[in-house]
């Protein structure tokens, strides 16, 4: 991960499993044309150096994001002890793949098996959209040793 900060808690590789394998959702933080900040919740998948979420096309953060892609986000666990990683960089929208995305993270945060949520998540790809993050300085940090008992 050529955007990982010198400070960070992690190699980038160990940065790189992280984002490959953390099961949380992405927390995603953008600013709203009223200049007040908006955090969203979203599946995301890592892939190619890039943070991929799917999302509908009407929904608030889209509208945000293609006004001004400029975004901050988090991964981390929310119970002791706290590691993670955040960090901040450019998004684009399009609906370029947008549908196969929302299959694989509705299966990587949901499992296969076919559930009445996954097949109503299905009937509205078609207004499907990708978030694409390309990362400009990521950070991790890691208390597991710190809280040891």
């Amino acid at each position: 991960m050529k955007t990982l900060s010198p400070k960070s808690a992690w190699s980038a590789s160990q940065a790189t499993d992280f984002l490959e394998s953390f099961d949380g959702p992405l927390r995603i933080a953008v600013t709203t044309a009223s200049g007040f900040p908006l955090i969203c919740s979203l599946w995301y998948q890592f892939r190619d150096g890039q943070i991929l979420c799917a999302t509908q096309k009407q929904a608030v953060i889209t509208r945000h994001l293609e006004r001004d892609g400029r975004c901050a986000f988090e991964l981390s666990t929310n119970d002791p002890p706290y590691f993670g990683l955040r960090g901040r960089g450019l998004a684009t929208v399009t609906s370029l793949g947008a549908a196969e995305l929302l299959e694989q993270v509705s299966s990587r945060f949901l499992g296969d098996e076919e559930t009445p949520f996954k097949q109503w998540l299905r009937r509205r790809s078609a207004d499907e959209v990708c978030i694409k993050i390309e990362p400009s300085w990521v950070t991790s940090w890691d208390y597991r040793k710190r809280m040891a008992p």
